[in-house]
């Protein structure tokens, strides 16, 4: 349920049998890519849950739009989170289809981390609104590092745990800042790389993640001393960006031919009444 101009307004969404194995598969990517991006310094383990209980309540931040926060879904959440056994959770979820219009829920981002629950990381994974969308789905002539956004918002949790402990790091969104561009085909691969082994160069020395961040579990939250605000991860800027807007001008091309082929058949039956 959203609230939309003082109206709580329902949405009933799914995730198709399409997302599930996009997630699937990312969900395994993401765990080799973790051991290959760390050089071995962390191994992934993960569960995937499916549920069945609608989320009924969503947050809402002014900048980034609606989001489900970890308390929206807390009921399922305390069922499975067992204290000690997890370091973060991902929350996968559609916020809108080809048919049923997300622009007033989201602010066009993917991903949107930084957050905690119960004292370990938590992170919204937002499935497209088109099937047409390759951001999760994985083709060597187009995107072969889809799990990309389950990196970035995976690292979130680490860079913030790395400030809560006092530990000196780079803030994450400061690729372009160190010389780090978005690559067609591998997004931000090499960035994520150098930044997880304290191999960015800078005129001072090599900056990063400091080494024991992998070992330390989460940081308490009567202990955190800054105030934190939610990081979002936009669609990678590549071609399947553009394979999208390409998709977008043949939806609205047909649907102009539509409507002009709608007004030519109501003139020429006001021509036959007439």
């Amino acid at each position: 349920m959203v609230e939309e101009n003082g109206v709580n307004k329902n949405l009933k969404l799914n995730l198709t049998d399409s997302d599930k194995s996009d997630i699937s598969t990312c969900m395994s990517m993401f765990q080799n890519s973790m051991s290959e991006l760390s050089l071995g310094k962390m191994k992934v383990k993960y569960d995937i849950v499916e549920t069945q209980t609608p989320i009924k309540f969503v947050s809402h931040d002014e900048e980034n739009g609606y989001y489900v926060s970890g308390n929206d879904i807390r009921n399922v959440l305390d069922q499975y989170i067992e204290q000690g056994k997890y370091d973060h959770v991902f929350i996968a979820f559609r916020f809108g289809n080809m048919n049923q219009s997300s622009q007033n829920l989201v602010n066009d981002w993917i991903g949107l981390g930084y957050m905690d629950y119960r004292n370990i990381g938590f992170s919204n994974i937002r499935l497209p609104d088109s099937d047409y969308d390759y951001v999760y789905k994985y083709d060597s002539r187009i995107n072969i590092f889809p799990e990309e956004v389950l990196v970035h918002e995976f690292l979130h949790t680490l860079e913030r745990n790395a400030q809560e402990y006092g530990e000196e790091r780079p803030a994450l969104h400061d690729n372009e800042k160190y010389g780090y561009k978005m690559q067609n085909l591998t997004g931000l691969r090499d960035w994520y790389r150098d930044y997880m082994n304290k191999n960015i160069t800078t005129q001072s020395g090599k900056i990063g993640l400091p080494s024991d961040i992998f070992t330390k579990k989460p940081a308490k939250t009567t202990d955190f001393s800054y105030s934190h605000e939610l990081r979002v991860f936009t669609e990678p800027q590549n071609i399947i960006e553009e394979l999208n807007g390409v998709w977008h001008k043949i939806r609205d091309l047909f649907s102009i031919i539509k409507n002009n082929k709608m007004i030519k058949e109501q003139r020429l039956n006001e021509t036959i009444e007439t």
